[in-house]
């Protein structure tokens, strides 16, 4: 049964608190795609992983909790690299067909701001923000890049880009939100491309950023947040437009 179906045919009610029944609804298509992404996601991570992961695996004389211990901080690290695209995916293909089918125009011409349409998707995202915050207060994905050296601009770059990295999750579900609104990007492999898109025009500007901020040609500071606030104004834009 449609999303359609079910607001047209239940109480459409709502409250702070309390999601209605497209809203349930709507939610839990997000996490069905949002465990499919993760998923093939976290395969293809794992697979890239793995000869780093066996190079590192506990000896022999490990007991079965350290062995575990390993295998649970490897997970957390794996789910932390793949979880701001996974959002993007998921976000993407449970959008795209409101749009397509018309729901989100119908949501509007009742009164409904995309925003709140969205909550479901945004609370999600808030739950990713505090857990890749989590993993970084706790150790277990550190500022430290031995490939950059242990310099103090690589250092410092690395530990601004680790305070403002938290804020991807919840970036990447509303440019999800705000691309796949339009019925023009609702196809599944038009949102499948303008993820990629997205994600590879982000790294590239976030790489540019901490390149310089190693080289001392950006404040450290800057080069942390640099990528991050120039995503969050372009978002904003992006927003601002889809209102009017």
């Amino acid at each position: 049964m449609t999303l359609s179906k079910f607001y047209r045919s239940r109480r459409f009610d709502d409250s702070l608190l309390n999601m209605n029944i497209f809203q349930r609804l709507l939610l839990r298509n997000f996490l069905l795609n949002l465990a499919r992404s993760i998923a093939v996601l976290g395969v293809v991570i794992a697979g890239m992983a793995f000869p780093d992961i066996s190079a590192n695996w506990p000896g022999a004389a490990a007991t079965s909790l350290s062995v575990m211990s390993y295998v649970a901080v490897q997970l957390l690290v794996v789910l932390d690299k793949i979880l701001p695209m996974a959002l993007l995916i998921a976000t993407l293909f449970t959008v795209g067909p409101l749009a397509r089918y018309q729901e989100l125009t119908a949501l509007s011409s009742a009164g409904w701001s995309l925003l709140r349409i969205m909550r479901p998707l945004v609370l999600v995202a808030l739950v990713g923000v505090v857990y890749a915050a989590g993993v970084r207060v706790f150790g277990v994905v550190t500022a430290a890049d031995p490939v950059y050296g242990s310099s103090a601009l690589a250092e410092r770059t690395a530990f601004f880009a680790d305070q403002a990295y938290p804020l991807v999750p919840l970036l990447f579900v509303l440019t999800g939100i705000i691309l796949a609104a339009s019925p023009r990007r609702a196809s599944i492999y038009g949102n499948f491309i303008v993820a990629l898109a997205v994600l590879f025009v982000f790294n590239v500007v976030l790489s540019v950023a901490l390149a310089c901020g190693r080289h001392g040609l950006l404040p450290p500071v800057v080069a942390g947040w640099g990528g991050h606030v120039l995503f969050a104004v372009v978002l904003t834009i992006l927003w601002g437009r889809a209102k009017r």
